[in-house]
């Protein structure tokens, strides 16, 4: 949470801010409440917002090291294949 965030928290955690002081009485303390809620609310959602990318961007991520090792798997098993094509023409006695 942002600096701001924390200190608007705490002040209307604390009656500071100026909702709490407002000649509307009691609906002041209802506005502060539910702009609480809405600044939390907010940072909450940015927050799983943030974490979904995350997420995606790891997803990402582990599938292009996937494809990555699987074209080098790939290249690993046609190196082995011409290797065993060529130790095959040498049992046979041809040449390479």
């Amino acid at each position: 949470m942002s600096q701001e965030l924390l200190v608007l928290k705490r002040e209307i955690w604390n009656g500071e801010g100026k909702l709490w002081g407002s000649p509307r009485g009691r609906a002041g303390v209802e506005s502060a409440a539910s702009e609480h809620d809405l600044i939390c609310g907010d940072a909450v959602s940015i927050s799983a917002r943030e974490c979904e990318e995350g997420q995606r961007q790891g997803w990402s991520n582990a599938e292009q090291s996937i494809n990555n090792a699987k074209q080098r798997i790939d290249s690993a098993n046609r190196n082995v294949q011409a290797g065993n094509e060529k130790l095959k023409k040498l049992a046979e006695g041809g040449a390479l």
